[in-house]
């Protein structure tokens, strides 16, 4: 589907070292001409028992994105079916239950390794909660700050003339401010607006994180603005996926590992001659630091 440049490994491995900040150094495959760059930081749980964890990141040219997190000697809690969810929070976003498949040997991978990687390098904390075999859980909280590497360019999505992932912070919309929630901010632009190219759309909601164009809801109202809408999204993210129950973009490779950081979807309601369901495209990797408010 996409051929990131960067690849992501995140393991857990028993240690007893004292912690420090961040430590690279490159690993040189000669056979293939290949140089890595291991980015390694470690932390114990909070309530400074064991396991430690070490938190890995590998960069590599031209290679995809892939998260791995293992615990020593085999300790993690079995996943049934090979799948389990795991409670991880960004900084002070919400706290998500993040799918990740197990591998035969025990080890864990992120189903969504694109938007988790995205996230780690954008953020300055990671916490997890995780399940070992002996019956135990340990909250893991991990200063991942001043994490130095490249991630691949995702597709590009500009709506309404801002691009989505890139930062406006101090020159945000010169429009109505429809959610104002700490450091998410929502836009709703007034009268008619051509949200994607020619055709006027119904609605049109632009949302921000720290100045961080990450979502945008768009209503079309119409047959012609769907149809553009439809277009403006093969042409960013591929044909949408076929098996979904609504159009749903990028469409699945047919492997459980996605490397996808950015997404769309037409939230269907069944009525579609009227087109008043919303598009919603989101920076997915942003979307992780968000914190929303719960009623």
């Amino acid at each position: 589907m996409r051929t990131p440049s960067t690849a992501f490994i995140v393991g857990m491995i028993f240690s007893s070292t004292a912690f420090a900040g961040w430590e690279s150094h490159d690993i040189k495959d000669d056979l293939r001409g290949i140089t890595s760059v291991h980015h390694v930081i470690k932390s114990g749980p909070v309530d400074g028992s064991e396991p430690i964890i070490e938190v890995r990141v590998i960069s590599e040219s031209k290679k995809p994105a892939g998260i791995i997190i293992a615990s020593h000697s085999d300790r993690f809690a079995s996943c049934a079916d090979g799948r389990c969810k795991i409670p991880v929070r960004f900084d002070e976003g919400d706290v998500h239950d993040i799918s990740f498949a197990q591998a035969e040997n025990g080890s864990l991978i992120p189903e969504e390794s694109g938007v988790f990687a995205g996230a780690l390098s954008s953020a300055t904390e990671l916490r997890a909660e995780i399940k070992f075999k002996d019956g135990s859980t340990h909250q893991y909280k991990v200063d991942v700050s001043g994490l130095d590497v490249d991630l691949p360019e995702p597709p590009e999505l500009m709506i309404l003339g801002y691009t989505l992932g890139s930062s406006y912070a101090g020159s945000e919309p010169n429009m109505p401010k429809s959610v104002a929630d700490g450091d998410r901010s929502c836009y709703k632009p007034e009268g008619v607006t051509k949200a994607f190219g020619t055709q006027p759309v119904n609605q049109a909601v632009l949302c921000f994180y720290r100045g961080i164009f990450y979502s945008a809801l768009i209503v079309p109202g119409s047959k012609s603005a769907y149809a553009e809408g439809i277009k403006f999204l093969n042409a960013a993210l591929g044909k949408p996926d076929s098996d979904s129950v609504y159009p749903t973009w990028p469409a699945s490779s047919g492997k459980r590992i996605s490397y996808a950081s950015r997404s769309a979807f037409y939230l269907s309601t069944g009525d579609t001659k009227k087109y008043e369901s919303p598009f919603i495209i989101t920076d997915d990797s942003v979307g992780l630091l968000v914190k929303t408010t719960k009623k």
